[in-house]
């Protein structure tokens, strides 16, 4: 039980590790990715089941394809490194993006029962969703060791976690990498406390009557 937690903090603190990088590096990719997750869930599922098998054949042939000449030999190495860490890149990236959209939509039913959620950020919403796809493996890492219901618990929690990748993987083929948000909702500007005032504020000036007409 001890070794499984620690498995899972460790998992928890790496997947934080690459969400920070990716709200870091590529904030609007996530984001595209996350709203194509959220508004075509059955969509990105059936599209992600679909590719999963379709990935070790299109690498076989790829790798087949540069193997019959000289100069594909030659980049054959380079091009199956570039490869894995392509699909390493998507799988991961749309794992964060579920998880990404699992916080926001933990925190929005929080805000919108009037309960104080704090500053509202990417990350936030990041972190709890990674917590929440870990905590599905608290079962089976704690009653693991139960002859009938701890194997049932991990193959649980692994297609859980099965489910939440290949929606991810399928948001990425159908967003384009976080590029094409067809398939997502419209961007919304998010405005602070501050700037929801100051808006107002100038709504209220305009809409007032000039000093001629009072």
């Amino acid at each position: 039980i001890g070794n499984g937690i620690a498995s899972l903090l460790g998992a928890f603190a790496a997947l934080a590790a690459m969400g920070f990088g990716a709200t870091f590096f590529a904030p609007r990719q996530l984001e595209v990715v996350a709203d194509t997750a959220t508004k075509s869930f059955g969509r990105s599922f059936l599209t992600g089941l679909f590719a999963q098998p379709l990935v070790p054949v299109t690498f076989g042939l790829a790798m087949a394809g540069l193997a019959l000449t000289i100069i594909g030999i030659l980049a054959l190495p380079v091009a199956a490194i570039l490869a894995i860490v392509l699909l390493a890149t998507a799988g991961v990236g749309g794992y964060l993006a579920v998880a990404r959209a699992a916080g926001e939509l933990y925190l929005r039913r929080r805000m919108a029962r009037g309960e104080y959620a704090g500053r509202v950020s990417i990350y936030r919403f990041l972190l709890y969703g990674i917590a929440a796809l870990l905590a599905i493996w608290v079962p089976a890492v704690l009653f693991g060791w139960v002859p009938v219901m701890g194997p049932l618990f991990v193959w649980l929690a692994a297609a859980c976690t099965w489910g939440a990748a290949t929606v991810g993987f399928g948001a990425v083929i159908l967003s384009r990498g976080g590029v094409l948000g067809t398939f997502g909702r419209p961007a919304e500007l998010e405005l602070t406390d501050e700037h929801l005032w100051s808006a107002g504020s100038a709504l209220a000036v305009r809409r007032a009557p000039p000093k001629s007409l009072r």
